[in-house]
């Protein structure tokens, strides 16, 4: 048995395996250098090991983030430095103006430099990129949002209140499906976009139509097509100005492109006005050039609603395309209803009052032929057709063809087709019956000569309410309208939608997406050629002007009375200290004077006037309105009174008239107990009755209650008296505020120092500052053109009360926070801004904030010298400006300064864990080289004794032969 098995060698063999086997291992740590090659040679030390190895790699790549990140914050902070220098030049210039040394010339010149620098920081703004990201443009800043949204829902009325589902399943063949939110009041995220607006033909023209022209353009069609599109009067909607230079006839355009899917909806507005076509009298612009401007605006605003409410460009979307489906008559036919188509009516088709069948028969022929004259005057002889069928007939007048568009624009935004809209409100079965046989309708040939006859001399605008006006707008101010805000820093604005509202509109469907696709610009809607000029009436020469033919208009030499009898707009000059100019009861009319003197102006009750130019008189009197925007030399008595030129006189309003004053009024001004006087301007004289000077720009010197830990005692409100400095009716003056603070349950706190913070606690910081004393009114006002006193000049936490005279900041003050103002349910999160990732792991993350850092967002756009006291103002801008540089560069500094702390302790926890994998995972060369000799030696002397074990048999086989 023993000689058959051998077991000698079989055990040798076995111990000799193993020791092969252990000499392998060390082999192979030896010339991989690692202790653990495979898991088998330490399970648990393999699986640490790779945690460590995935700490390492994360942190080494962290770091490396962080250097990137150092260098993106150089490149801000760089460009900031610079922008500083440039504000502090800005400002350098403001003191100079501030010196009345300066003549007009030497302020204009200091204000042509500013506006160059002005225009530099937007462009730093906008072209300081890192990576291709811009950083200073204000789309890495980072906000606190409420978690509930800020959306007002309103449906539309019941009949048009269509589902999503609804309307797409009433799309019918040749239909184009629209698709309405059912959302209003909503506030768009707005992002400037395109090129700056060029600031080379003058701040001028960009603030009448910033504050001017374009909100009342808005206004006005709100309000005459308040069915169709009230929905969106609270509703915020920017767009861009772009102001250019050419020889076309083209006087104004608006650009809309969509964008739809995605990360939301968006439009993207542009209002084009071309400078070339305007006319200026010593930077003014000209009467006549204004009501065209005004007029073009209108018409274009109505496609700007049109992209809006209905779709972009009118174009349809069935669900999953875009369709084109309203013709070009319609579109701008129904533009031409706000801006008035008699001149394109009168000279492109030559169609009056006293046209014959045959004209209008020819005219209505050429409906669809696509063409100017189709598009503008026939189209707009069209659309008023339509809105007078649709609203009910009978007297042709502006109320009963606005009421029927705007129910046909309703009937749009609801989701129907034109085909089914021309249906349910003419007598015409749609679409095709309507532009086949509207040239044989014989009341259509009545109905347009009965609208000629109206609009006489006029415009034939539906949105003034009279058909014979001419001048479309009101030339007043509003502010505080967030529909189409015009954006004179880009000459395009993108709105991104709240995810509840759908906009389903615009652009061409490619591949690649939707493409946004602008309108081309279109001929000026004001007609092809200019209308009559107002006839000159000479006051030094009455005997020789012909008032026959002066409609509106009579004059009795007797008593040397002119009287204005009709709505119209007249040109006067020359002097007649004798003579008397009366408008009657509920005449609205204009008056454009040259340097004229008469001796009084009667204005009867319910009548107006529009004064433009320089007048004198010795007094103007009676019960109706003066809106003065030229200079007046005259007392007036009992009137109520609109100025934003210059009055030199004394004002004594009496019932319920009162004064409304963006100018300025050299005299007293008075009114009784039923009339107010609003002055957002100067009265230098004494001002009595209600008196309301409304604050045209305020300076905070606020300090706001700092932050309390649970266990810290409130600070009490001696220790926050603050001030501010208000400007206002010409002057200024300091107020000093008073706090009052309460608890969540609204319970007065008389000592707020002796409280002790707890969990849970919240309390209200109000600080109340009491203009009342001086008349001083802060409440936001339509009117408030110079002011701008709204919520946007708060951004410290202020609410401005309802009562006028008191201006108040409410603080909450709650276990180591401090916010300002009022805030939604549901918290607040950031949102925005720029994430670093500078950990290994998940959440080990850092916000960088970068705010906007335009002429806009700097207030620097605001900076005017032409005056002391501009330019004392711009002090203060310039002021605010540089603070506000100086403390994003300042945060900027804190930003970069941990980031280098954090580098270092990265590299360190790199370097200290690198240690640690190396001690769990390297090989101990010395440990393992004694190992692999022992290894070496028991297997030599295995194979020896393995060799010798083999031999034993042998040697007893020999022993017994």
């Amino acid at each position: 048995m023993v000689i058959q098995h051998n077991l000698s060698a079989m055990n040798s063999g076995r111990q000799v395996g193993i020791t092969a086997g252990q000499q392998q291992k060390c082999i192979s740590k030896l010339s991989s250098g690692y202790r653990i090659n495979q898991a088998a040679d330490n399970a648990a030390g393999l699986s640490i090991s790779e945690k460590m190895r995935a700490q390492i790699r994360g942190l080494d790549r962290a770091s490396q983030n962080m250097q990137d990140s150092i260098s993106l914050i150089q490149t801000a902070e760089g460009a900031l430095s610079e922008v500083q220098s440039v504000v502090q030049r800005i400002r350098e210039l403001s003191v100079q103006a501030s010196n009345d040394t300066n003549v007009t010339a030497d302020r204009t010149s200091i204000q042509d430099e500013i506006t160059e620098l002005v225009g530099e920081v937007t462009r730093i703004s906008e072209q300081t990129e890192f990576n291709g990201m811009k950083l200073l443009n204000g789309n890495l800043e980072a906000s606190t949002t409420a978690a509930t949204p800020l959306v007002s829902l309103a449906n539309h009325p019941e009949a048009y209140n269509l589902t999503l589902a609804e309307a797409v399943d009433s799309i019918g063949e040749n239909e184009v499906g629209l698709i309405f939110t059912e959302e209003s009041d909503y506030v768009t995220t707005q992002t400037n976009a395109g090129s700056s607006t060029s600031t080379a033909y003058g701040t001028d023209i960009m603030d009448t139509l910033e504050t001017e022209i374009v909100p009342q353009a808005v206004q006005s069609l709100l309000d005459t097509y308040s069915g169709a599109l009230g929905y969106l009067a609270g509703s915020s909607v920017g767009i861009g100005l772009k102001l250019y230079s050419d020889t076309t006839s083209t006087l104004a355009y608006v650009s809309c492109g969509a964008t739809v899917g995605g990360s939301g909806s968006t439009l993207s507005f542009t209002l084009a006005v071309n400078v070339n076509s305007l006319n200026f009298t010593a930077g003014e612009l000209t009467d006549d050039s204004r009501e065209d401007l005004e007029a073009t605006i209108a018409h274009e605003m109505v496609h700007a609603f049109m992209d809006e409410s209905v779709t972009a460009g009118m174009l349809g979307y069935n669900g999953s395309t875009f369709v084109t489906a309203y013709p070009t008559w319609f579109k701008e036919g129904m533009a031409q209803t706000a801006s008035g188509g008699s001149d394109w009516v009168k000279y492109g088709l030559g169609i009056t009052a006293a046209a014959t069948d045959a004209q209008i028969q020819s005219a209505f022929s050429g409906l669809t032929t696509n063409t100017n004259e189709a598009n503008y005057a026939t189209g707009y002889l069209a659309c008023m057709y339509l809105g007078y069928l649709a609203g009910g007939g009978g007297t042709v007048n502006a109320s009963t063809i606005a009421a029927g568009d705007d129910k046909i624009l309703q009937s749009l935004v609801s989701g129907k087709s034109l085909d089914q809209t021309i249906a349910d409100y003419t007598k015409y079965s749609g679409y095709t019956d309507f532009t086949t046989n509207l040239q044989n309708d014989t009341e259509a040939y009545d109905f347009v000569r009965n609208l000629m006859s109206a609009i006489g001399t006029g415009r034939g605008s539906i949105i003034t309410g009279n058909l014979a006006e001419t001048n479309i707008l009101a030339d007043a101010s509003i502010t505080d309208l967030a529909l189409f805000k015009l954006n004179t820093t880009n000459d395009r604005v993108k709105n991104l939608y709240p995810s509840e509202v759908n906009v389903f509109s615009g652009g061409a469907t490619t591949a690649s997406g939707t493409k946004a696709v602008a309108e081309a610009p279109e001929a000026p809607p004001v007609g092809g050629t200019s209308g009559p000029s107002s006839t000159i009436i000479n006051l030094s020469d009455l005997s020789n002007v012909d008032f026959a033919n002066i409609n509106g208009i009579e004059y009795d030499a007797g008593t040397n009375t002119i009287t204005i009898t009709g709505d119209g707009t007249f040109a006067f000059t020359g002097s007649n200290a004798g003579t008397n100019v009366v408008v009657n009861s509920g005449v609205k009319a204009k008056i454009s004077a040259e340097n004229i003197q008469c001796q009084e102006i009667i204005l009867n009750a319910g009548s107006t006037l529009t004064l433009s130019g320089n007048a004198a008189a010795n007094q103007i009197s009676g019960a109706g309105t003066l809106v003065n925007t030229g200079t007046a030399n005259m007392n007036m008595q009992g009137i109520n009174v609109v100025n934003s030129g210059t009055i030199t006189g004394d004002i004594n309003s009496t019932g319920t008239n009162g004064i409304s004053n963006t100018g300025t009024i050299n005299g007293n001004a008075g009114c009784e107990s039923g009339g107010v006087i609003e002055n957002w301007g100067k009265i230098t004289g004494t001002s009595t009755g209600n008196v309301k000077h409304y604050a045209s720009s305020f300076t905070r010197n606020i300090i706001p209650p700092s932050k309390v830990s649970v266990g810290e005692n409130l600070q009490g409100g001696d220790a926050l008296t603050s001030t501010v400095s208000v400007n206002y009716n010409g002057t200024s003056t300091t107020l000093t505020g008073t706090w009052v603070v309460t608890d969540k349950d609204g319970n007065v706190v008389a000592d707020p120092a002796s409280i002790t913070m707890q969990e849970g606690d919240s309390y209200s910081y109000a600080l109340t500052f009491d203009g009342s004393p001086y008349d001083i009114c802060f409440e936001a006002n339509t009117k408030s053109a110079l002011t701008e006193v709204s919520m946007a000049q708060t951004p410290d936490g202020g609410t401005i009360s309802g009562t006028g005279g008191q201006l108040t900041y409410i603080y909450t003050v709650s276990p180591n926070t401090v916010s300002g103002g009022p805030t939604a349910g549901g918290g607040s999160a950031a949102q925005g801004g720029l994430n670093l990732q500078i950990g290994a792991n998940q959440g080990q993350t850092m916000n960088l904030s970068i705010e906007g850092m335009s002429s806009a967002d700097l207030g620097l756009d605001k900076v005017k010298t032409d005056t002391f006291q501009n330019a004392q103002t711009s002090i203060t801008l310039c002021d605010n400006a540089n603070k506000k540089v100086s403390e994003v560069r300042s945060r900027l500094g804190a930003y970069q300064n941990r980031l280098e702390h954090a580098i270092s302790n990265t590299d360190n926890t790199h370097e200290n864990l690198q240690a640690a994998e190396s001690r769990i995972r390297d090989l101990d060369i010395e440990h393992e080289m004694v190992q692999y000799s022992i290894k070496s030696i028991l297997l030599q002397s295995g194979q020896s004794m393995l060799a010798q074990a083999n031999q034993q048999a042998n040697s007893i086989l020999s022993i017994l032969q």
